[in-house]
């Protein structure tokens, strides 16, 4: 999944697009599981609404205390 959006690096590809496009590239080869688009997008969007592990955000804070954040984009 993942090199296919990375393949083509002058367009860039959202993470849930990769997640939806695994979704339905699975869901091809398991044709008894039959979901409505609706359901599809629920569950694509299923990853954004779990909730972190209870050491994450102090880990976090700690972290930032000694280094910068940033995100990251790929160089063109």
């Amino acid at each position: 999944m993942l090199e296919s959006a990375t393949r083509d690096q002058g367009n860039w590809t959202s993470v849930r697009s990769i997640y939806r496009d695994a979704l339905d590239r699975l869901l091809t080869d398991y044709p008894t599981i039959d979901l409505s688009t609706g359901q599809r997008e629920e569950l694509t969007d299923t990853w954004q609404r779990l909730v972190p592990w209870p050491d994450v955000m102090p880990g976090l804070s700690r972290l930032k205390q000694s280094f910068t954040w940033a995100t990251r984009t790929p160089q063109r």
